[in-house]
């Protein structure tokens, strides 16, 4: 057999051993979780509260525990908002949790969140009550006591103290460890406020600022239990999170994911995922939003220890330097800027999967086979 035809050979070899291998990947699931956005998951079930509603009244605590984050940045004319809760109270201050993300430097191609806060972010935080339709003259604002700002970028969680006008109606969600609550398969409902979505203006008082709309999932609102475990390895924070159904977006960030039967806290949220598996040429996809579970927040509270002794320090600092008036600047409205719900956005899957390979490689393998034909003489074999 001349030279020629045993490179002919080996080439033909070559494109069926590929092939094969295509066959192999096709009839092996490939997982592909590409986004970690927050979802809405079907249909759109947020609705927008109203003070007069028969549900406002049955999650009234859950309503009088969430706030309003607004962050203003009058260098670049944008703000950014994020939702927050309620979980202790004290006389003077109160303490709230959100996202780490909600605080941080995002990256500027990618929007990701790291692990660098905002220079001075908290005397950027603007802290707003009773943002809801149709309570605009009950509307007040709290501010974020400097000093008192800690995050936990791993777990994704904020915590702060916030001063300043608090309403008599606060409420506090508890937070409980996960064997008090019976999360699988339980109803939620979430208490937040999207941008883009519903607004209210605000009065004089605040200088008629356009503000998002509290708003509320409560339907198709149920939390499914844990993540797989081959999904950690594309966000670390799903190891510690609760996957559920309760739709969210841009400016959920933070909010409360909330029992409906005991109304104590099941999770803090944060994120979703979207996972796509391939089987052949059918692919399938799954939506969930993701919670960090209540027992990690618990102890990111407790590693702090710190926070309760000096904060009372801090709150009685932060009221003398602001006066006894509690006079603050009115922000004047800007663009809407930058959302806080994406914690990673969308990106190329980091593994390629075998029918990538065979479909990268078969453009190589036909040019070598036919550069071999080429080198061959026309009429005489070689031996």
């Amino acid at each position: 057999m001349s030279t020629g035809e045993n490179k002919t050979l080996l080439m033909s070899r070559v494109m069926w051993l590929l092939a094969a291998f295509w066959l192999v990947g096709a009839c092996k699931p490939e997982v592909n979780e590409d986004s970690h956005a927050m979802h809405i998951i079907g249909e759109n079930d947020m609705q927008k509260l109203y003070p007069m509603d028969g549900e406002y009244q049955e999650f009234a605590r859950g309503i009088n525990a969430s706030v309003l984050l607004v962050m203003d940045f009058p260098e670049t004319k944008s703000k950014r908002y994020c939702s927050g809760f309620i979980f202790e109270k004290q006389d003077d201050y109160l303490k709230v949790l959100s996202n780490h993300h909600c605080f941080a430097v995002q990256e500027e191609k990618t929007g990701k969140a790291t692990e660098t806060l905002v220079t001075d972010i908290c005397s950027k935080v603007q802290v707003y009550f009773n943002a809801v339709e149709g309570l605009e003259s009950s509307l007040s604002r709290g501010y974020c006591v400097e000093g008192t700002l800690v995050t936990s970028f791993t777990a994704d969680i904020a915590v702060f103290a916030v001063a300043g006008d608090i309403p008599s109606t606060v409420e506090a969600i508890r937070i409980v460890h996960e064997e008090e609550l019976d999360v699988e398969e339980s109803e939620a409902y979430i208490i937040h406020y999207p941008k883009n979505t519903e607004y209210i203006t605000s009065s004089a008082d605040f200088g008629h600022v356009r503000l998002p709309a509290a708003i509320i999932t409560s339907s198709n609102c149920n939390i499914l239990g844990n993540f797989a475990p081959e999904q950690f390895d594309k966000n670390p924070v799903l190891a510690l999170s609760y996957k559920h159904t309760c739709d969210l977006t841009d400016g959920s960030s933070g909010s409360p994911l909330i029992s409906q039967s005991s109304h104590n806290l099941v999770g803090l949220n944060w994120g979703g995922v979207k996972s796509k598996t391939t089987y052949g040429t059918e692919t399938e996809t799954e939506v969930s939003n993701a919670a960090v579970k209540p027992s990690h927040i618990l102890s990111f509270l407790h590693d702090n220890v710190d926070f309760d002794s000096r904060i009372a320090d801090l709150v009685a600092l932060a009221k003398e330097s602001r006066g006894s008036s509690e006079e603050e600047t009115t922000t004047a409205s800007g663009s809407d800027g930058m959302g806080c719900a994406s914690l990673v956005a969308a990106s190329p899957p980091r593994n390629l999967g075998i029918t990538w390979w065979f479909l990268l490689l078969l453009p190589c393998s036909m040019v070598l086979l036919r550069s071999s034909r080429r080198r061959l003489p026309d009429d005489k074999p070689s031996f």
